[in-house]
């Protein structure tokens, strides 16, 4: 009995042992990209960002359309989902999954003015140029609050309409 009770007693503590161990290396970024340092990526490679408001919204927005800028501003020739959460993986999108979802980023009919508040990320999407360098990010949270960057005046200020197809399609990605 004391034997059993000990082999109990080992499995649990290798279980904590690797438990932690998975939390430390999410933590760390390990099996996830920290987003700060995405957004750096990012920035760094995109110049162009503007956050547009109500009272300059149709003349920024005819200036994107006339001068053709699109998110992400660089020709994205890969993207990948990532989860949050400590178990969770990454998912790389496929031509058409990559092409729907930029469709709902870059049509200002797909977002409202507002915010929600803080938002949670549940989700985020990294765009890809041919060097597998990051060019876009958009953060998810299930409620409907998205945020791009480099951000385009047409994206108003990221709440989307369109929340149902979005999760539809990360579904879509996951299974």
């Amino acid at each position: 009995m004391k034997k059993l009770l000990y082999i109990i007693l080992i499995v649990i503590a290798l279980g904590a042992a690797a438990l932690l161990w998975h939390w430390d290396k999410y933590e760390s970024g390990y099996y996830h990209p920290q987003l700060s340092d995405i957004k750096d990526e990012v920035g760094q490679s995109n110049p162009y960002y503007v956050t547009s408001y109500p009272e300059d919204y149709k003349e920024l927005t005819q200036k994107e359309y006339d001068a053709n800028i699109v998110f992400p501003v660089k020709k994205a020739v890969s993207a990948k989902l990532h989860c949050t959460g400590l178990f969770a993986a990454s998912h790389n999108l496929s031509a058409n999954e990559m092409a729907k979802l930029l469709e709902i980023l870059n049509d200002s009919a797909n977002y409202r003015w507002g915010e929600l508040g803080t938002p949670e990320v549940h989700y985020y999407f990294t765009f890809h140029d041919s060097e597998d360098n990051s060019i876009g990010l958009t953060t998810i949270d299930r409620e409907g609050q998205s945020y791009s960057q480099p951000s385009l005046a047409r994206m108003k200020w990221g709440s989307l309409k369109r929340m149902d197809e979005v999760l539809a399609l990360i579904k879509e990605i996951k299974d």
